[in-house]
């Protein structure tokens, strides 16, 4: 039986469909860009495939379980296994919400909301008791009814500095029968600890990578780019190549660095003693003593995400720097 979708799903049908079908479902999820009822469908589309009791072929919830049929309102419908904190604090109208039971629906999200408009009551965070008292404390419980316990934060920015914290020793050991379930606008809003722990699943129209805990595709990517601007000796080239390291996830990035220093130190050999490029010879322009520089470089800074002590953001504004200072 196909996923049943609404306009706003298919956005990110692929995305949604790819982490319905994984045979083991991530612990931790969050899905990002589209707009605000896009994610909130998505996140309800898998937390009910979370709680269903006999999933359909492709993962996706069979819509006819006691459980489907008691989350078939959405999100605070009052399942004691889907726990839902960030719900919008205002009436819903059958009318402009997105329609719930035969929809898939995220009740009291809609569809067409962009994250632009002005919410009053959507942008004050979410209080760091609401977290301990519903996420934080009930995480540590056995499930009621269904096999697992799913938890959704709806807008997870809406968290703020101290709940984020608060959160990391729970997505960090994770119970083996509880899902987290995040949305938010972009992954920056979320603080790098938090987003080092989830899979990160885009929503938006314009973007189809599904974005796991390791990319080897789009490391290698990343880092491919990155020497080709390096090899044309091209300083806005570099930068533009480096400018991806700032939005990606923490492990594509780090594997990234990896590979550039693999790369760098391969260069290295070939320049001590100097080979023609007709033996295989170097390709970028740099002298030794640069290459040592950039191996040494790129080494320290993959280390420092790999252990959480350096954000992507300030990783790719430092090699944006070094890879400037060496071409010159």
């Amino acid at each position: 039986m196909p996923l049943e979708l609404t306009r706003t799903d298919h956005v990110g049908e692929k995305n949604l469909l790819r982490l319905l079908g994984a045979r083991e479902k991530p612990r931790s999820v969050l899905f990002v860009a589209g707009s605000r009822g896009a994610r909130a469908e998505q996140a309800f589309a898998l937390a009910k495939a979370l709680l269903c009791e006999s999933p359909d072929p492709d993962g996706s919830a069979c819509g006819r379980c006691p459980h489907c049929v008691k989350v078939a309102d959405g999100f605070g419908s009052g399942h004691p296994d889907l726990i839902t904190v960030g719900l919008p604090e205002r009436s819903l109208d059958a009318d402009t919400d997105v329609p719930a039971a035969k929809k898939g629906g995220a009740k009291g999200v809609r569809a067409d909301e962009d994250d632009g408009k002005d919410r009053t009551s959507e942008k004050r965070n979410i209080p760091i008791r609401d977290v301990r008292e519903n996420l934080l404390e009930p995480a540590w419980l056995m499930p009621h009814e269904a096999k697992r316990k799913v938890f959704a934060v709806i807008e997870a920015q809406r968290l703020g500095i101290i709940g984020q914290n608060a959160m990391l020793k729970i997505t960090e050991e994770t119970p083996d029968d509880v899902y987290f379930i995040f949305t938010a606008p972009d992954r920056i809003d979320l603080i790098d600890t938090i987003l080092s722990r989830f899979t990160v699943c885009r929503a938006g129209r314009d973007s189809e990578a599904f974005l796991t805990e390791r990319d080897p595709e789009a490391a290698e990517k990343l880092c491919a780019d990155i020497l080709s601007a390096c090899a044309r000796g091209d300083g806005y080239g570099i930068m533009l190549a480096c400018a991806p390291i700032c939005s990606a996830h923490r492990d594509v990035v780090h594997d990234a660095l990896v590979l550039l220093a693999q790369a760098f130190a391969g260069e290295l050999a070939l320049v001590c003693p100097k080979k023609s490029p007709a033996d295989g010879g170097p390709r970028l322009p740099y002298p030794p003593a640069k290459l040592a520089a950039l191996v040494t470089e790129t080494s320290r800074l993959a280390k420092g995400v790999s252990e959480n002590n350096l954000n992507t953001r300030l990783a790719g504004a430092k090699l944006t720097a070094e890879l400037a200072e060496v071409s010159r």
